[in-house]
Parts: structure tokens; sequence; C-alpha cells
């Protein structure tokens, strides 16, 4: 039996023109457990990384029994860039289904390869002990600072490098909520933030170095991405990333997020690890 075709980066173009974040998010199930993405057109060929993280959620949240459990943490690894020119597949596992926690796998495939690998776990509301980190104490609101290069399906607005006071260390702070009206599913909101949340680790990491004029030559890319949810979010509102980086060695970069509320209330944890290295022709992970 021949097996079907695998799509090639020569083939026809299969993207979205002007989309909008619900159709980014709106993935179609092609088997069970296999559900398929598109991307937009951009300038750059490959896919943003927090488009891959956040339709991956999707995919798990689709294959989730009842509507009692929720997404409370996600480990992913990015493997390869994607392509926006065609669709990306995302093939789910159920690791577990169980009374308080569901965990799913989630590899999301291109051209016959892996790009990205994702661990997703599950819970049901319970009740427990209440505490979060407070805010920094932000002097500005998002009406002070301008739309950044990212903006466009996330309405998101970094404040300026020096702006942000001495004492906070190498960091990157964003604003940030959907650009326009999205559902106000819970499944789908979370995974709006999961999309804005990878616009940001990298350039914390390169602020640690704001003057070397390495910077010019260096390439970088997202190796893995982690978040925690907290409590529950509403991406109508307006959010506070703020940015800190841990550490760059060994052509790796480090950064941990705090995502909070405008009211102060944190609502998740990132964190992120980057490749940063000096560029060469051939640049391979």
């Amino acid at each position: 039996m021949a097996s079907a075709a695998i799509p090639t980066p020569d083939g026809p173009i299969d993207a979205y023109a002007h989309p909008t974040l619900e159709d980014i998010l709106d993935l179609e199930q092609v088997e069970e457990d296999i559900f398929r993405g598109r991307s937009p057109h951009r300038e750059r060929v490959r896919v943003f990384g927090g488009q891959v993280a956040a339709q991956s959620i999707r995919a798990a949240q689709a294959t989730v029994p009842g509507d009692e459990h929720h997404l409370h943490s996600m480990h992913a690894y990015f493997l390869r860039g994607g392509d926006w020119r065609h669709p990306i597949l995302y093939r789910v596992d159920k690791i577990r289904d169980g009374r308080s926690f569901t965990t799913r796998r989630v590899v999301a495939i291109q051209y016959g390869e892996a790009i990205f690998n994702l661990e997703a776990s599950f819970q049901k509301d319970e009740v427990g002990l209440d505490f979060a980190t407070p805010m920094y104490d932000v002097d500005m609101s998002p009406d002070d600072v301008d739309q950044d290069g990212f903006a466009g399906l996330i309405d998101s607005r970094e404040v300026p490098p020096e702006w942000i006071p001495a004492d906070v260390g190498p960091a990157r702070w964003i604003w940030f909520r959907a650009a326009e009206t999205i559902p106000t599913d819970r499944d789908f909101q979370v995974a709006a933030l999961i999309y804005a949340s990878d616009h940001g680790p990298m350039g914390a990491m390169r602020n640690a170095h704001i003057g070397d004029d390495r910077l010019h030559r260096m390439m970088g890319a997202s190796l893995d991405h982690l978040v925690w949810l907290h409590r529950d979010v509403d991406m109508s509102q307006w959010h506070f990333y703020d940015l800190r980086a841990s550490s760059n060695f060994g052509a790796r970069g480090f950064a941990n997020g705090m995502i909070h509320r405008a009211d102060g209330t944190l609502v998740a944890t990132t964190t992120q690890e980057g490749l940063i290295r000096p560029w060469r022709e051939r640049s391979r992970r």
C-alpha cells in the first residue's frame, strides 16, 4: 500500500492572510487525538513558538473528558523551527486520566518530523491555602507605554529598558492583553495566555548585556518553555509580565517570569532556557 505524501515546503501555501487569535487557536480534528493548526503569514518563515505551544495546549484540552479539569502546568521543548506556509499536525497521547489530575503529551509534527514536544497537566479545582508573591511596585500603566513589535493578535507594550529600576537587575517588562474580543471560556483564555507568554524571555536574557556590541552578531532560539497557571485568566484585561534573566553561559540563557493582573494578582509563572550563541553560517542546535 502506498503511503500518503508528506507535505513539503515547496507545496501550495496554506496559511491565514489576516487571522484573529480565535482563528489561530481553533484547530481542526483530522483523526482521533490528531489535530491540525494553521499559521498566519509572516515576514520570516519560522512560526512563532508561542503559537505552537498554544495550539498544542488546545489539542490537549480537546482530549480531556468533561469540563472539570483545567491546565495548571505545561513543560515544552522546541525541537525544530516550524514553517508558517503549511499546517502543523498535533498528536496527543492520553497518558493518564485521574480523579484529580489528567496528563497529556503532545507532539507537533511538520514535514514528517517532530518540531515540538509538550507535557501538560490538568487539575480539578480544589480549595487550599492562598498566597502569592506580590507584583513589583510599577510606577506606570499600559497607557504610558507604546506598542512593541510583537503587537498584533496581542496588544503588547514593552517597557523601555531604561525605565526599569537598577535594583531590579537584568529584566524585561511587558504589558499585554488580547487585542480584540476572544472567547471567554476558561480553556481558551489559558491558551491565549500561553500564546503571549513566549514573547519576552529571550529578550530578557539579551537585556543582561545591553550595550555589548556582540549582541549584534548573536543568534537566538527558545529551547524550552514552562508555564504554571495559578489562577483564572481574563485576557481582555491588562497583564504585567515581569521577566528576570538569571544566567547566560555556555551559549544558553535562562529567564524566569511572573505574570500578574493589573491589580497585582499573580496568575502564572514561566521559565525559559534559550540558545544564545555567536552567529555562524550554519548554526544547528
